[in-house]
């Protein structure tokens, strides 16, 4: 019973003193895959990581779990290694096409939204235009899923050069623009 007392007693105490020993500062951390919408820093803040950041503190599966809630990263895996080394791998979502909304966004294969258009991403895509911003966004994700399946089918058969710009018109359907 002492035994239990004295380990229930000093859990916490012990545990915080080894959380914050600089031994176990994640100081090797490496992540691979990101790009070319994320960059690793990017996915470090996600996480909250920084240079005081223990590597006792970094679970591998609540990592991976967090993150997969980024609207860019489509898989994760983590690895730990003790003392100090944290290893991230992830598969970030392509953009296939660009929306224009009530800005310009990138999407990926699943009509999903990404994030807004940067400078950082030179590709040509085709544009998706046409649909009102403040519409349902479950119809929305749908049309793009749709539009961008059309754009797909386009391509393999190779009817045309490649689409240009595809515009959602209430009265006329779908535009596809070569």
């Amino acid at each position: 019973a002492a035994v239990g007392l004295a380990v229930w007693m000093l859990h916490e105490p012990v545990w915080g003193a080894l959380r914050a020993h600089p031994y176990f500062v994640a100081r090797d951390v490496i992540v691979r895959g990101a790009g070319p919408l994320l960059a690793p820093e990017d996915l470090l803040a996600w996480l909250g990581v920084d240079e005081r950041t223990s590597v006792l503190d970094l679970s591998p599966r609540r990592v991976r779990a967090r993150l997969e809630t980024h609207p860019l990263v489509a898989r994760a895996t983590v690895r730990r290694d003790f003392p100090n080394h944290l290893e991230i791998q992830v598969r970030e979502r392509e953009p296939v096409a660009v929306a224009v909304l009530d800005g310009l966004y990138y999407l990926d294969r699943n009509g999903q939204v990404l994030t807004t258009v940067s400078g950082a991403n030179e590709r040509d895509y085709p544009v998706v235009t046409g649909l009102a911003t403040d519409g349902d966004p479950g119809y929305q994700t749908w049309a793009f899923h749709r539009v961008l399946r059309l754009v797909r089918l386009c391509e393999r058969s190779g009817w045309t050069g490649g689409v240009s710009e595809v515009h959602l018109d209430r009265n006329r359907g779908v535009v596809l623009f070569p």
